[in-house]
């Protein structure tokens, strides 16, 4: 593990600047929108553009998404630097991909309910395609994050006491 370290620490310290470029980015998006939106009606305009208010609970998802990227950052920085200690998102990884965990079944629910408002009006082709994609891609992603939930929690101590040892 150390060789592999010390022969990839470049790479690992930009793997772990880009995650957390792209954990705020995702962090950043609902209140990117909120101030697009509030900035658009200032300037006049007569209509709100893109972020329009129904479509922001579809995007509450990203900021989950940015807190893992940011701990996969916290995670790859406490890798490669002996003397680092885990970051708040790296200690509470666990709960962060549960919380996740939970906001993906929850759109799954939403998406059933539009889904099936959809499907009232356009039977064969939203039950087949809106239907599967919308169901199962969530619960796939909420089964993902509480195994990797369960990895991290197991991994974790070990990581900690192989640094102890060094």
């Amino acid at each position: 593990m150390k060789d592999f370290i010390e022969r990839n620490r470049k790479l690992l310290k930009f793997y772990c600047v880009a995650a957390r470029i792209i954990g705020w980015a995702l962090m950043l998006t609902i209140p990117a929108m909120i101030a697009v939106a509030l900035l658009w009606s200032q300037l006049g305009g007569d209509q709100w553009p893109w972020p329009a208010p129904e479509i922001f609970p579809w995007r509450l998802p990203y900021p989950m998404l940015g807190l893992v990227v940011l701990g996969i950052g916290q995670f790859i920085r406490h890798l490669f630097e002996t003397e680092s200690k885990p970051g708040w998102i790296l200690r509470h990884a666990e709960k962060v991909l549960y919380l996740y965990a939970a906001v993906n079944i929850l759109f799954a629910g939403l998406a059933v309910r539009t889904t099936y408002m959809l499907w009232r009006e356009f039977p064969m082709k939203v039950a087949i395609s809106n239907g599967f994609l919308n169901l199962v891609w969530p619960l796939a992603q909420a089964l993902l994050l509480i195994g990797l939930a369960h990895i991290v929690r197991r991994i974790m101590p070990v990581i900690e006491e192989s640094k102890t040892l060094v």
